[in-house]
């Protein structure tokens, strides 16, 4: 499990590097501010366009060799921001790192799962999805907090230069040392029988037919996206609501924001621990808790005091970074081998998409609602997906393992009849 954290640890590092000056360094470039949404949008737009392709292309080529190529695409990108300025160039940079976020999303990933099921077992796969999700969570705080750093330190040693340029500097090395080390890691998955486009469309509709366990994590993954939408908009407004009107408490978003990736990690490892521990049903581990989180999002919108606030604020991606394990074991239990990409890609997909719905949905309702009216509808629509995965928890064990007998245990080129059947991702 070394390599895998390492992995997912130096993919979200390089990503993590931007976060906290991504607008400022637009501006940076000549891109003026009515202008910096347009140029997140192209790189938003070529990300929904291109995630089920690349998930499907990762299957049928193979996922190493779809994740070099995603490396590629960012290396080229960052160049091109390091190099170049203007609003032509910059939509370019981030069209190309909206093709790399999507060729490398579900396809490393895929590989690292079957390599785990075929020498642990499923039993166990949460282990393994909890590292990961630990490695995506320190590399984005760790490279979040550099990424604020480096400017200040760059402009100190080359104060004629871009103040930005440490940054993007940093994300070279980063994404060399990614290359170098993705090199020679062997993908099992390609040495097994290739899929055929049409064999592969073939048998994912009779996977997603065949489970309804797999529907109801599909669409709980839409339902998110809509969900966690309203939290990334609001939040910052509503706290600095609570803070003193001279933003002299603006601080503390920075304590939140890390508190926010200890979180998901305490998260994720005290799930882990009650997986391995008490055994719990991976569906019903899920559905309390989504209710967990329709509840305690429900209580953040009544809170008028910062402390209140806070707290429930951390709970609630306590919660989140919990919700991701049995989801994701469960998704990736069902899931067949030779399809996994493809299936990934599809709910990463559909998480994009519920987000895109909640983004319109809620700033229409705004104004009528303000921001503690859309948190509870928000609260509201993550209930409902839980009461889809608790009607299911009682019959959904016997339907999982009837689908997966032999599934993904089997060679990952069979027919999906033969051996039938989140994702780890980080977003479900």
């Amino acid at each position: 499990m070394i390599y895998p954290f390492i992995n997912r640890f130096l993919h979200w590092f390089s990503t993590g590097l931007m976060i906290p000056v991504l607008v400022l360094m637009l501006l940076s470039k000549g891109v003026p501010l009515q202008q910096a949404g347009f140029v997140l949008a192209c790189m938003s737009v070529v990300m929904v366009t291109m995630e089920l392709p690349s998930g499907i292309l990762s299957d049928l080529l193979g996922r190493k060799k779809i994740y070099l190529l995603s490396i590629s695409i960012s290396l080229l990108a960052v160049s091109l921001l390091l190099f170049s300025s203007g609003l032509l160039f910059m939509c370019a940079a981030f069209a190309a790192h909206g093709l790399a976020r999507a060729l490398s999303s579900g396809s490393i990933e895929s590989s690292f799962i079957d390599a785990w099921i075929r020498k642990q077992g499923k039993e166990k796969l949460h282990s393994l999805v909890t590292v990961m999700n630990i490695g995506e969570a320190a590399g984005l705080a760790s490279g979040a907090v550099l990424g604020g750093l480096l400017p200040d330190l760059w402009l100190r040693l080359r104060p004629e230069s871009n103040q930005f340029s440490g940054n993007f500097l940093a994300q070279l090395s980063i994404l060399a040392i990614l290359l170098a080390s993705t090199l020679p890691y062997k993908d099992q998955a390609a040495s097994e029988k290739p899929l055929t486009l049409r064999r592969l469309a073939t048998e994912s509709a009779v996977v997603i037919k065949s489970s309804p366990i797999l529907k109801i994590l599909l669409l709980a993954g839409l339902l998110w996206g809509f969900t966690f939408n309203a939290i990334e908009l609001y939040w910052q407004p509503r706290l600095q609501t609570l803070l003193p009107p001279d933003n002299s408490g603006l601080w503390f978003f920075g304590v939140i924001n890390s508190g926010f990736f200890l979180t998901a990690i305490v998260g994720s490892l005290l799930m882990n621990l009650l997986l391995s521990k008490l055994k719990i049903n991976n569906v019903l581990a899920a559905a309390i808790l989504r209710m967990c989180l329709a509840g305690t999002l429900w209580l953040l919108a009544m809170q008028n005091g910062v402390a209140a606030f806070s707290t429930l604020y951390l709970m609630l991606m306590l919660c989140n970074g919990m919700l991701n394990i049995p989801e994701a074991s469960l998704f990736n239990s069902i899931v067949p081998s030779a399809q996994r990409a493809s299936f990934l890609s599809l709910s990463s997909l559909l998480v994009q998409l519920g987000g895109i719905a909640g983004a319109l949905v809620f700033s229409l309702l705004l104004p009528l609602l303000g921001i503690t009216g859309v948190w509870r509808l928000a609260a509201a629509v993550m209930l409902l997906s839980a009461g889809a995965l608790l009607l299911l928890s009682g019959r959904k064990v016997q339907t999982v393992q009837s689908t997966t007998a032999g599934l993904a245990d089997g060679p990952a080129g069979m027919p999906a009849s033969t051996v039938l059947d989140k994702p780890s991702q980080g977003k479900l």
